[in-house]
């Protein structure tokens, strides 16, 4: 299975690329400017990138299209992109103008769930424990797993209740249980839990920390948390289970539970069998405290959209703020010879500077020869502070004339935005050795 899906993954952009190879000319007759295949609108998808994949079919169709800040590449009238995706909630937005100048703007509305390779046995929580690590709830091993089958601690289970509360972890100076050491990794969250009531001390003043929880134990923990009481509740009168009789230690607590859905469906309670991750993750996806956090995740209508064009968002462009060449004045006929430091600005910050180049021809090169700068993020003696700046080294390909040459400088964003200048070098001769 994880073989055939990985190979899935492999084909997929290829598979987008020749479906749109294939519509392409059934699609010329359609007035609309951009038709968008791939992905659909409200989709759930566990990846953490997705393909964005259309035709062009307007004539001569929009010279550039915005996807999530950055500039898809057109090609052949087709757009294939890789989005990344973040968990949860996510948006993508294009956006490209028409002829008439008309901004156009197509959503897509999809749901990244964090997966865990170890659930296949363990459908009925499946998708509660999705749900849950999705909204940080519950959080992987160092190993990816989920390992549903494991017993839940009573550590583990104050540590869940604390962080879904957003408590606040005390400061522990002094000891406040005598089994819980100080620098035991639950500590804090233990604290935390009895100061706020989430959880109790067993009669003899222990709390037990590795202690596993059964699961009428656990349940009773789980109900209190959300607000309802065993001892208010009415006398059960009919035993939930077969296996939990009213005389039963927790036949209230199971019937409680059966009653709010905390329990899978099942013809026995098992109320002391031990609480597996896999039920616990089943009974919290039932909580009113989460499931209006889960129910978000579906609510397709409160996608939050952008409010601001990203043609305005990206209308400036990069700009050079200063030059400074090392040293001021270059040999007309050593190959490397000095350094060129550039201080480049954008007003949507430096790390959307994509190419910064120069043309090498007026320095000895052949016809369409770059030399490339590179962002060392330091700045030159002080001179040219802050970041943007931008370094390459002057190399003479073979001897030019002296004189002042202007060499001509191409400045690139992620949003193709384009400027070109120039620089200016002073060469001299070299004689003897000095200059």
């Amino acid at each position: 299975m994880k073989k055939n899906f990985l190979s899935l993954k492999i084909i997929y952009p290829f598979y987008i690329f020749f479906l749109c190879t294939i519509l392409s000319p059934l699609l010329m007759a359609i007035e609309n400017e951009i038709t968008l295949i791939a992905p659909t609108d409200k989709i759930i998808i566990y990846e953490d990138k997705i393909y964005v994949a259309g035709l062009i079919v307007g004539k001569p169709g929009p010279e550039i299209i915005y996807c999530n800040h950055e500039k898809i590449e057109i090609k052949d009238k087709k757009i294939l992109q890789q989005v990344p995706l973040s968990i949860g909630k996510n948006i993508i937005a294009i956006e490209y103008l028409q002829k008439d100048q008309t901004k156009i703007n197509v959503y897509r509305r999809l749901l990244r769930l964090v997966s865990f390779p170890d659930l296949l046995k363990y459908d009925w929580a499946k998708k509660s424990i999705e749900e849950l690590a999705t909204i940080g709830v519950i959080t992987p091993y160092k190993n990816g797993k989920y390992q549903p089958e494991k017993g839940v601690e009573r550590a583990e289970l104050a540590a869940t209740l604390v962080k879904i509360k957003k408590i606040p972890l005390p400061n522990i100076t002094d000891e406040f249980c005598w089994d819980v050491s100080l620098n035991y990794w639950g500590a804090p969250y233990i604290a935390a839990a009895l100061d706020k009531g989430l959880i109790t001390l067993y009669p003899d003043q222990t709390f037990r920390p590795t202690h596993l929880l059964i699961k009428g134990e656990a349940l009773e923990i789980l109900l209190a948390f959300s607000g309802i009481s065993v001892e208010s509740q009415e006398t059960v009168t009919v035993a939930p289970y077969e296996d939990v009789p009213l005389e039963h230690t927790y036949a209230k607590v199971i019937g409680i539970a059966k009653t709010k859905g905390l329990i899978r469906e099942n013809k026995k309670g098992n109320p002391n069998d031990i609480f597996t991750r896999a039920d616990l993750a089943y009974a919290l996806a039932k909580l009113p405290e989460l499931t209006a956090k889960i129910d978000d995740l579906y609510d397709w209508d409160h996608y939050v959209l952008p409010t601001q064009s990203q043609f305005e968002i990206f209308k400036g462009n990069p700009k050079l703020e200063s030059v400074i060449i090392t040293p001021n004045y270059i040999p007309s006929d050593l190959k490397t010879i000095g350094k060129i430091y550039l201080k480049i600005s954008h007003p949507n910050g430096k790390n959307k500077i994509t190419k910064v180049c120069l043309s090498a021809k007026s320095l000895g090169w052949p016809e369409n020869s770059q030399v490339f700068f590179y962002d060392d993020g330091k700045s030159y003696q002080d001179k040219v502070k802050d970041d943007g700046i931008y370094t390459t080294q002057i190399i003479i390909f073979k001897s030019i004339t002296p004189g002042i040459v202007k060499v001509p400088i191409t400045i690139e964003d992620s949003y193709g935005h384009k400027l070109q200048t120039e620089i200016v070098l002073n060469i001299v001769s070299n004689i003897n050795g000095t200059y």
